[in-house]
Protein backbone atom coordinates (compact mmCIF):
# COMPACT_ATOMS: atom_id res chain seq x y z
CA UNK A 1 0.00 0.00 0.00
CA UNK A 2 3.09 2.31 0.60
CA UNK A 3 4.25 2.04 -2.97
CA UNK A 4 0.63 3.24 -3.90
CA UNK A 5 0.75 6.20 -2.11
CA UNK A 6 4.17 7.69 -2.85
CA UNK A 7 3.25 6.80 -6.39
CA UNK A 8 -0.56 9.11 -5.99
CA UNK A 9 1.38 11.85 -3.99
CA UNK A 10 3.77 12.04 -7.00
CA UNK A 11 1.15 11.89 -9.37
CA UNK A 12 -0.84 14.04 -7.61
CA UNK A 13 1.97 16.89 -7.35
CA UNK A 14 2.01 16.77 -11.10
CA UNK A 15 -2.19 17.06 -11.61
CA UNK A 16 -1.51 20.69 -9.01
CA UNK A 17 1.72 21.63 -11.00
CA UNK A 18 -0.47 21.36 -14.15
CA UNK A 19 -3.26 23.08 -12.78
CA UNK A 20 -0.99 26.43 -12.15
CA UNK A 21 0.89 26.13 -15.38
CA UNK A 22 -2.49 26.05 -17.14
CA UNK A 23 -3.60 29.37 -15.21
CA UNK A 24 -0.84 30.86 -16.00
CA UNK A 25 -0.41 30.10 -19.67
CA UNK A 26 -1.95 33.01 -21.04
CA UNK A 27 -2.79 30.68 -23.94
CA UNK A 28 -4.58 28.02 -22.54
CA UNK A 29 -8.21 27.46 -21.72
CA UNK A 30 -8.75 28.23 -18.50
CA UNK A 31 -6.44 31.59 -18.66
CA UNK A 32 -8.92 32.71 -21.97
CA UNK A 33 -12.00 31.97 -19.76
CA UNK A 34 -11.43 33.76 -16.73
CA UNK A 35 -9.41 36.57 -19.09
CA UNK A 36 -12.81 37.04 -20.79
CA UNK A 37 -15.33 36.81 -17.78
CA UNK A 38 -13.90 39.09 -16.37
CA UNK A 39 -13.68 41.83 -19.11
CA UNK A 40 -17.46 40.86 -19.74
CA UNK A 41 -18.06 40.74 -15.75
CA UNK A 42 -15.54 42.55 -13.39
CA UNK A 43 -17.31 41.19 -10.45
CA UNK A 44 -16.05 37.78 -11.55
CA UNK A 45 -12.57 38.17 -10.68
CA UNK A 46 -13.62 36.92 -7.50
CA UNK A 47 -13.99 33.57 -9.36
CA UNK A 48 -10.23 34.27 -10.56
CA UNK A 49 -9.30 34.61 -6.98
CA UNK A 50 -10.62 32.16 -5.51
CA UNK A 51 -9.58 29.21 -8.21
CA UNK A 52 -5.62 31.17 -7.50
CA UNK A 53 -6.52 30.67 -3.26
CA UNK A 54 -7.46 26.79 -4.60
CA UNK A 55 -4.03 26.26 -6.61
CA UNK A 56 -1.83 27.51 -3.79
CA UNK A 57 -3.81 25.14 -1.09
CA UNK A 58 -3.74 22.17 -3.56
CA UNK A 59 0.00 23.11 -3.57
CA UNK A 60 0.61 23.26 -0.08
CA UNK A 61 -1.61 19.84 0.30
CA UNK A 62 0.47 18.03 -2.41
CA UNK A 63 3.38 18.59 0.02
CA UNK A 64 1.48 17.43 3.06
CA UNK A 65 0.29 14.55 0.58
CA UNK A 66 3.80 13.82 -0.12
CA UNK A 67 5.14 14.18 3.67
CA UNK A 68 2.24 11.15 4.36
CA UNK A 69 3.29 9.03 1.26
CA UNK A 70 7.02 8.99 2.28
CA UNK A 71 6.20 9.23 6.52
CA UNK A 72 7.44 12.66 7.28
CA UNK A 73 6.82 14.50 10.19
CA UNK A 74 5.99 18.43 9.48
CA UNK A 75 3.84 19.88 12.30
CA UNK A 76 2.46 22.64 10.52
CA UNK A 77 1.32 20.80 7.45
CA UNK A 78 -0.79 18.49 10.00
CA UNK A 79 -2.98 21.24 10.94
CA UNK A 80 -6.83 20.46 10.56
CA UNK A 81 -7.46 24.07 9.64
CA UNK A 82 -5.34 23.43 6.10
CA UNK A 83 -7.76 20.77 5.40
CA UNK A 84 -10.52 22.57 6.14
CA UNK A 85 -9.75 25.80 4.15
CA UNK A 86 -9.20 22.85 1.40
CA UNK A 87 -12.75 21.66 1.38
CA UNK A 88 -13.69 25.27 1.07
CA UNK A 89 -11.58 26.21 -1.90
CA UNK A 90 -12.11 23.41 -3.77
CA UNK A 91 -16.05 23.85 -3.06
CA UNK A 92 -15.57 27.60 -4.38
CA UNK A 93 -12.49 27.18 -6.49
CA UNK A 94 -14.05 25.70 -9.39
CA UNK A 95 -15.66 27.69 -11.65
CA UNK A 96 -14.19 26.71 -15.12
CA UNK A 97 -14.58 23.08 -14.15
CA UNK A 98 -18.29 23.99 -12.99
CA UNK A 99 -18.79 25.49 -16.15
CA UNK A 100 -17.26 22.41 -18.41
CA UNK A 101 -19.22 20.26 -16.50
CA UNK A 102 -22.46 22.37 -17.14
CA UNK A 103 -21.92 22.88 -20.65
CA UNK A 104 -21.09 18.85 -21.23
CA UNK A 105 -24.59 17.78 -19.18
CA UNK A 106 -26.25 20.33 -22.24
CA UNK A 107 -24.65 18.08 -24.33
CA UNK A 108 -25.99 15.01 -22.71
CA UNK A 109 -26.12 13.02 -19.67
CA UNK A 110 -23.25 10.71 -20.65
CA UNK A 111 -20.42 13.45 -21.11
CA UNK A 112 -21.96 15.30 -18.45
CA UNK A 113 -21.33 12.20 -15.79
CA UNK A 114 -18.15 11.86 -17.63
CA UNK A 115 -16.81 14.85 -17.16
CA UNK A 116 -17.86 14.65 -13.40
CA UNK A 117 -16.44 11.72 -12.68
CA UNK A 118 -12.86 12.97 -14.66
CA UNK A 119 -12.42 16.18 -12.52
CA UNK A 120 -13.78 14.28 -9.26
CA UNK A 121 -11.86 10.75 -8.92
CA UNK A 122 -8.60 12.05 -8.73
CA UNK A 123 -9.07 13.71 -6.07
CA UNK A 124 -10.60 11.29 -3.89
CA UNK A 125 -7.57 9.24 -2.58
CA UNK A 126 -5.72 12.50 -1.98
CA UNK A 127 -8.70 13.38 0.90
CA UNK A 128 -8.31 10.27 2.30
CA UNK A 129 -4.68 10.83 2.40
CA UNK A 130 -4.55 14.24 4.11
CA UNK A 131 -6.84 12.93 6.61
CA UNK A 132 -5.23 10.31 7.47
CA UNK A 133 -1.95 12.24 7.94
CA UNK A 134 -4.10 15.00 10.20
CA UNK A 135 -5.28 12.17 12.20
CA UNK A 136 -1.96 10.53 12.02
CA UNK A 137 -3.16 6.94 11.28
CA UNK A 138 -0.54 5.69 8.49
Amino acid sequence: MSIFWKTYAILFSFICMGRISSLLDPNSNENIFYNLLIQFYPLSSIYFSLNIGLLIVSYISSIAIIAYAFKYNVKWLQSPFLFMLRIIFEACGHYYEFQTIKSSFFHSQFFGFASLFVFAIPLIPSYLAHWRYISKNP
